[in-house]
Formats: C-alpha cells, structure tokens, sequence
C-alpha cells in the first residue's frame, strides 16, 4: 500500500465514523420529534371526542338489559357514532369507546367494513385507565391484529368521578413507519455518496 493509499485510509475511517454517529443521533432525534408529534395529535383529538361526548348528554353512564350503554337517559354511546365517524374522517384517527373493558362503541372497521364492537381493553388499559384513573401513551398497541399508536384518556360518571371505561384514539402505525424510513434513506444516501466522492478522489 502507497503513502497516498494509507493518508486515504487514516482519513476516511474518522470520516466514516462520525457519519455513522451523526446518522445514529439524527435518526434518534427524529423518531424522538415523530413520537412526541404523534403523542400530541391524537391526546388531542381524544379529549375533543371525549369533550363532544359530554356536551350532548347528561347523567352517568350505565349498560342497559339489551347491552347498549347509555349516559343518562338521552344519549345512546352505543349508537351514537356520529362523532367518532366524523373525526374519522377530518383526522384519520380511530376513536373507540370503551364502557367497563369493553369496546361498545369505535370507528374502527374489519374489511367487510363492519364496526369492531366488543374489542376487549388489555391489560396496560385496565391497569392504568380503568385502576388508576390515568392517561396512557402507547407508541405501540395492537388493535384488531393491527400495529397501531394510540392515547387513551379515562371517561368518568357525572355523580361520583369514578372511572367507568376509556376513550381511545388511534392510528395504524404504517404510515408513521414508513415516513422514518423515509428519512433513513434520505440521510444514508447523501451520506454514501460523500464518501464514495472521498474514496475515488484518492485513487
């Protein structure tokens, strides 16, 4: 190996580790912004939905004889899918109504395009939503044997503040996927081209 050919060597390895940790950092970063973006989007539109619920009915809420959840005695969750449809279709996001542990109420569709009723709650909701009355962020969840990202928030009955089910939010995570793919790509490329252009003027 010539003088020229080590100089090479010795200058492209420093080079290409730091392209290799600026790429790992940007990356991190990135994804960081996405979920964090994402977390916000859909906390949002589940307090929205949660606070349209509210507005259009009174009382607690309670699961009648014939297995339809009512609040009150004039709104009907289990029909009412006027809300979530209609969110559905100015966000792209899934709402699903939860009374007790199950889903009485969702937006969410099989491929026939039937509503995914009954959708029983895991355990990260019954643990945090149902037990301790809290909010949860899942970058992660499974719905209906599909990845998804959702939020879910706590609905409460009127006369005591008890926790009585959950309002989920969600989205299919292939979209959120893809755009950070995307941005992989995006920042190898110009990054391989750099170092091919450094390589070759050595030779």
């Amino acid at each position: 190996m010539n003088f020229r050919a080590k100089l090479l060597a010795m200058n492209s390895v420093p080079l290409l580790l730091f392209a290799v940790i600026s790429l790992s950092l940007g990356i991190m970063h990135f994804r960081a912004g996405m979920y964090t973006e994402k977390e916000g989007n859909l906390r949002s539109t589940a307090l929205a939905a949660l606070t349209l619920y509210s507005s259009q009915g009174y009382g607690d809420y309670s699961r009648r004889d014939d297995g339809k959840v009512w609040r009150g005695m004039n709104q009907n969750i289990s029909e009412k899918t006027s809300v979530a449809d209609d969110l559905k279709r100015q966000t792209g996001v899934d709402i699903t109504f939860y009374f007790e542990d199950r889903a009485v109420m969702t937006s969410i569709t099989d491929q026939n395009g039937n509503r995914v009723i009954g959708l029983v709650a895991d355990e990260n909701i019954r643990t945090y939503i149902l037990e301790q009355g809290k909010q949860l962020w899942c970058r992660k969840i499974v719905i209906n044997g599909t990845d998804c990202q959702a939020y879910i928030i706590p609905i409460r009955q009127e006369s005591d503040d008890s926790v009585v089910g959950a309002l989920m939010a969600s989205q299919p995570a292939t979209g959120f996927q893809a755009t950070i793919r995307n941005y992989i790509m995006a920042m190898i490329i110009p990054m391989l081209l750099i170092l091919a252009a450094v390589v070759l003027s050595g030779i």
